[in-house]
């Protein structure tokens, strides 16, 4: 009896193995991102996630703010621009550390992009996180 019950189980666990690489090879990227998020905590409703080499519209613009940022080199420093219509670069700082401010205007109204963090994701490349702030009264500011 035991012998055969050691097969059903060795059966069972094999059939186990094979669906579930089969479900991998069908939804890597699902599987990959589910992943991912152990571990992580989420990002505040006002922070602003962006891959390096990529760019992303700015919320509240309507698409006509664009953030783009370039590679992040060792975690530390990025190429960070705020683009507007036309391509025109309303701000730029080559070497954005964290902490860094980037200071823009825009129909008439002064932001500000704050450099949150830089994170180093191996599977799906580096990504910087910014807050944006609406500049009120420039005396006022920290």
């Amino acid at each position: 009896m035991r012998p055969l019950s050691m097969r059903f189980l060795l059966i069972a666990s094999s059939c186990l193995v094979v669906i579930g690489l089969g479900l991998y090879a069908s939804n890597q990227a699902g599987v990959h991102e589910w992943l991912r998020s152990f571990g992580k905590k989420g990002h505040a409703p006002d922070e602003i996630v962006v891959r390096q080499r990529s760019a992303v519209d700015l919320p509240g613009f309507d698409g006509a703010v664009r953030l783009k940022v370039g590679d992040i080199k060792r975690g530390r420093r990025a190429e960070i621009e705020a683009i507007g219509a036309g391509q025109v670069v309303l701000a730029a700082n080559p070497s954005a550390a964290v902490g860094d401010r980037i200071t823009f205007e825009h129909a008439g109204l002064r932001y500000e992009l704050h450099v949150l963090k830089y994170e180093d994701d191996i599977g799906s490349g580096d990504c910087a996180t910014f807050r944006l702030d609406r500049i009120v009264n420039e005396n006022a500011r920290p």
